[in-house]
């Protein structure tokens, strides 16, 4: 008895906790559902507030340089042309007979050899007398996305018409005006076909919120992007480079400081003391060769006029050459005066001119000569006939 009321708890209780767990599992989903739902409400109301930037008449459209023609399949069935198609092709042919636009970027799916949008749009259009030169092919646009954000990236456009149905233009701007695009939108005639249109409602709106996750939330890219491509006459950009254009700031030269100018002041003042040591260097030695140089030496120099300008009176060695030139001549004045006296002192004397060496007198004499030798040999600036 005891055991079956003991099992009989165990079981409310079991069940009791099964209950909760089931009450907020199911709360759980309500509120995911709900979320889920207000997110969906508030993306379509979002994207839908871009129809405020589409144009249905021509004359109110405003001018931009290129539309971005959104392609889709130009059939809807074997035989069956697909009016959506058909629609855009008018609708871009109008724009630039119009003047509207200049040039026409189809973008459209090329991911099989058997399916290519940009090649029958370009066709289509080329039938409604759109020159081929002024429409370009954007073969990598696989979804709306990857359109409106290769024509910027690739096409290097900043402004664009898109031409597409309305519901397609509001998702196109939304992702333009994300991506820093200023766009409008002129609307393309839907076909009258009401399963067509409810089967694209229906698309759509998986579509847009789809577009809103990829714009806020997961950042997403094109699938393929590629080298810049340019529209007509606009200037494709420079490749980037460390190196700068200009020169950015004048160029940099040593400062003045202290220890710039200590240096400089050190240098000059060893120079100055070299070059005086050097000219007096110089000067001792024009002066020591002019000293053992004889005396038609240094006439010699002062006779070829090397040394006659005052200019060159400045220089060292004219200096060494002049003062040499004044002891060589006074030297030579002393010799003569002395050896005048030696005449008069002989004929004075009569016939004691004649010493012989081998006398007294002789050696007497020798020795006398040889004393004022050695006393001539000591005079200040030499003897110049030695």
């Amino acid at each position: 008895m005891e055991n079956n009321q003991r099992y009989d708890s165990d079981q409310k209780f079991f069940s009791s906790d099964i209950s909760r767990f089931t009450a907020a599992l199911m709360y759980l989903v309500a509120v995911i559902v709900i979320s889920l739902m207000i997110f969906s409400i508030l993306a379509i109301c979002r994207i839908s507030s871009y129809a405020f930037r589409t144009y249905d008449s021509i004359d109110s459209m405003p001018y931009h340089r290129v539309g971005l023609l959104l392609g889709t399949s130009p059939m809807r069935a074997p035989g069956v042309p697909n009016g959506y198609f058909t629609a855009r092709i008018d609708a871009a042919s109008k724009l630039y007979h119009a003047h509207k636009i200049d040039y026409i970027l189809a973008s459209g799916d090329n991911r099989a050899l058997s399916y290519n949008e940009p090649r029958e749009m370009r066709r289509a259009l080329i039938k409604t007398g759109v020159p081929p030169e002024r429409i370009v092919l954007d073969y990598a646009g696989i979804r709306t996305l990857d359109s409106v954000k290769r024509a910027a990236a690739v096409f290097m456009l900043k402004d664009m018409t898109v031409i597409s149905q309305g519901f397609h233009n509001e998702r196109a701007l939304f992702i333009a005006d994300a991506d820093g695009i200023i766009a409008d939108g002129f609307n393309a005639k839907e076909p009258d076909d009401t399963f067509a249109y409810l089967k694209v409602r229906f698309r759509e709106f998986f579509a847009r919120i789809r577009c809103v996750l990829d714009v806020y939330l997961l950042d997403t890219g094109p699938h393929f992007y590629g080298e810049p491509v340019k529209i007509g006459n606009i200037a494709l950009p420079v490749p980037l480079t460390n190196k700068p254009v200009m020169r950015t700031s004048k160029e940099k030269k040593p400062g003045d400081n202290a220890k710039t100018l200590a240096k400089t002041a050190e240098q000059e003042t060893e120079a100055q003391e070299d070059a005086t040591i050097n000219a007096q260097k110089q000067v001792l030695s024009t002066q020591q060769q002019s000293d053992s140089a004889p005396e038609s030496l240094s006439g010699e120099v002062f006779d070829k006029g090397q040394c006659d300008s005052e200019k060159d009176m400045s220089r060292p060695d004219c200096q060494g050459f002049a003062q040499s030139g004044n002891v060589s001549k006074s030297a030579e004045d002393e010799a003569q005066r002395e050896a005048a006296s030696n005449a008069a002192k002989s004929l004075n004397e009569g016939e004691n001119t004649y010493i012989d060496p081998q006398g007294d007198i002789g050696a007497g004499w020798q020795n006398k000569i040889q004393t004022e030798k050695t006393n001539t040999h000591h005079r200040k600036f030499g003897d110049p006939w030695d």
